[in-house]
């Protein structure tokens, strides 16, 4: 299973971004909060999410300081019973320069399809040196308290 979760990380290293149409949307994030960016299935919040991930790359940011991953995925359904503990632990175990070192910029689109997501994010918020970015198929999946949190997406 943790092959399965490097073999995505290291993946993703490789995979050209498509970034469709792109969104005149400012983009602020605040510390040990999430960007969450909520919608329907299909909406475009994977490609939004490229998008950002290519504003960072374009910044500078290497891109294996950057964590993607699809939850929706079929190859990481164990997390569902697992939960998303491994994550990090995995992609420490690939790049363990970079523990309390240097940002780690998170993506985990999908990530209402595992149970217990919220206090995993709010756990690395705390105590890694990270940025969290999730995506969620509906407001009705993520809970109060993430709606809260959110920060705001403003016309640029």
């Amino acid at each position: 299973m943790t092959d399965a979760l490097k073999e995505i990380i290291l993946d993703f290293q490789e995979e050209v971004l498509v970034t469709g149409v792109p969104r005149r949307v400012a983009v602020s994030t605040a510390p040990r909060k999430a960007m969450v960016c909520i919608g329907p299935r299909r909406s475009g919040k994977s490609t939004f999410l490229f998008q950002l991930i290519r504003k960072l790359l374009d910044a500078g940011i290497p891109r294996d300081n950057i964590l993607y991953l699809n939850l929706f995925d079929d190859r990481l359904h164990y997390l569902q019973r697992d939960g998303l503990a491994a994550v990090m632990e995995t992609y420490y175990s690939l790049y363990p320069e970079k523990k309390n070192a240097q940002t780690v910029y998170c993506f985990f689109d999908e990530i209402q399809v595992v149970p217990g997501w919220e206090s995993f994010v709010d756990r690395i918020m705390c105590t890694e040196k990270c940025e969290v970015y999730i995506t969620g198929s509906s407001v009705v999946d993520l809970p109060a308290p993430a709606k809260r949190s959110a920060l705001p997406l403003t016309p640029a």
